[in-house]
């Protein structure tokens, strides 16, 4: 149990991180979408859209429910929106707390957890990640301390902590079972006497297994009935080996002190050499101490489970990825991240205890790697996000000049940044003058002048199918501002 005391210390830590990392800068694509969603006349209007939703947004079921209750309370400016990951982050923290291990270790862990930059960057985001990291920090505990349970109270401690993780990570995304399953297979192998123990557990509880088991068959329900109406991930980038290894470096926190996703994505070639090669430097030390911590655990078969743990759901990942030609990223692999702080946490602690100078110089720096990589997360401009406000202060500023302006990025945007009106059923009061790009081949076909300003966002999935994106390969436009993720074009 949490005490009063250390649950004060959670809630302090988390205002803290949360002031630290939580901006309102514009929203970026994805976010967009998060925002979207909310957007209903009612309980139960939302609750039929969401059954009916598009994309791969409509198997995330508990996530979304809970933004759409989040944004009727405290609304949706980019801060409410990002502010809503704050409870997820101390369940998350209360999970970890819940950790069966020395109370030094355990601390650091959540220390190690909390100074990671990829929580930082997940933190500053209105999507699932921080609900996914929960429900992972949960299961976690709940795996080793089914290990050390030695009473009966800890085995019905342990089986409501793996329920919990379990509903949280399936209300995250699908992509959930392959942690649990990761889990379990685990248990099975290591432990299986321990897995027939917690049949009795479950017995014992019956209200709340009850409880959580439906709720996570609730969620599977939602999201296989949107598998099978067809939703589906975007699939604008393909798999690659490339994206898999960068979500890697991501888990090992040193994607702060490298170049920025979009620069990675787009154009690698101009990246900062030194940038480069301070990221793999930092990812290296990483990898070595998490490594050392590996070699470090008491038995070759703990360091076997441990290595199934991980690796197991990383290879379902990239076998689906290979499969659907769908990119996996860090925020994919990010079941691991718990993990992954522990076996940190277990490093440093490690280094600390035995006096070794060399073991604790590693030490001092993976903490200093951790903190400069998120302080460059934070604060770096190259990881700034898709600058939507500044595109829609362009297009803004065009119209009132009486230009014509072709918007040839996401067009939920258009709603969110107030240059039209947006309904639940889209854009609504659409002024004169701006053309979105799925209203753009209609406009062609009728003969209209092209338009004056063209206000494109280079990101995959844009316009894919190419309705607009040819108007910008006549070369009757030039290139004249620039913005993250967006440019301006102007007619010649």
């Amino acid at each position: 149990m949490t005490s009063r005391r250390n649950l004060l210390l959670l809630l302090c830590i988390t205002g803290v991180l949360a002031a630290l990392t939580i901006d309102q800068r514009s929203l970026w694509t994805d976010e967009i979408g998060t925002w979207s969603i909310t957007v209903a006349n009612g309980p139960m209007d939302w609750a039929q859209r969401f059954w009916h939703h598009p994309n791969s947004d409509g198997q995330i079921p508990l996530y979304h429910l809970s933004m759409y209750l989040w944004t009727q309370a405290f609304g949706s400016s980019e801060l409410s929106l990002r502010w809503a990951n704050v409870p997820w982050l101390l369940i998350a923290l209360l999970g970890l707390h819940r950790l069966h291990l020395q109370a030094a270790l355990r601390w650091l862990t959540i220390a190690i957890f909390c100074l990671h930059p990829l929580v930082w960057y997940q933190l500053d985001e209105a999507r699932p990640y921080l609900l996914h990291l929960a429900g992972a920090c949960w299961l976690l505990a709940g795996c080793v301390n089914l290990d050390l349970a030695a009473q009966q109270d800890d085995l019905d401690a342990s089986w409501r902590e793996i329920l919990i993780g379990t509903f949280l990570l399936v209300g995250s995304s699908a992509l959930g079972a392959f942690w649990i399953l990761g889990a379990l297979l685990v248990m099975v192998i290591w432990n299986p006497r321990a897995m027939l123990a917690l049949i009795g557990s479950a017995r014992r509880q019956i209200g709340f297994t009850a409880l959580l088991l439906g709720g996570c068959a609730l969620c599977i329900i939602v999201a296989a009935h949107s598998h099978l109406s067809g939703a589906r991930a975007s699939l604008a980038a393909n798999f690659s080996v490339a994206g898999l290894v960068y979500g890697g470096i991501e888990l090992l926190g040193a994607a702060g002190l490298g170049p920025s996703r979009h620069q990675l994505r787009s154009q690698i070639r101009l990246s900062d050499p030194a940038q480069l090669g301070l990221m793999f430097a930092a990812a290296t030390l990483a990898l070595a101490c998490v490594g050392l911590a590996w070699r470090r655990l008491a038995t070759g078969r703990a360091r076997a489970m441990t290595a199934i743990a991980l690796l197991v759901p990383v290879a379902a990942l990239a076998g689906v990825g290979l499969l659907l030609h769908w990119r996996v990223v860090g925020r994919h692999l990010s079941g691991a991240l718990p993990l992954l702080c522990l076996a940190m946490a277990y490093f440093v602690h490690g280094a600390w205890r035995n006096k070794q100078l060399a073991s604790r110089m590693l030490a001092a720096a993976l903490l200093l790697t951790l903190a400069a990589s998120s302080i460059a997360i934070r604060l770096a401009d190259r990881h700034g996000k898709d600058d939507y406000r500044q595109a829609a202060g362009w297009a803004q500023a065009a119209l009132r000049e009486g230009k014509t302006v072709l918007w040839l990025a996401n067009e939920r945007a258009i709603g969110y940044y107030h240059l039209s009106g947006w309904t639940p059923d889209g854009i609504a009061d659409l002024p004169p003058g701006l053309i979105p790009y799925t209203h753009y081949p209609a406009r062609a076909a009728a003969g209209l002048p092209p338009p004056d300003v063209i206000i494109y966002s280079p990101r995959e999935g844009v316009d894919p199918d190419d309705l607009a994106r040819p108007v910008l390969r006549t070369g009757g436009y030039r290139l004249t501002q620039t913005a993250i993720a967006f440019e301006l074009y102007r007619k010649d």
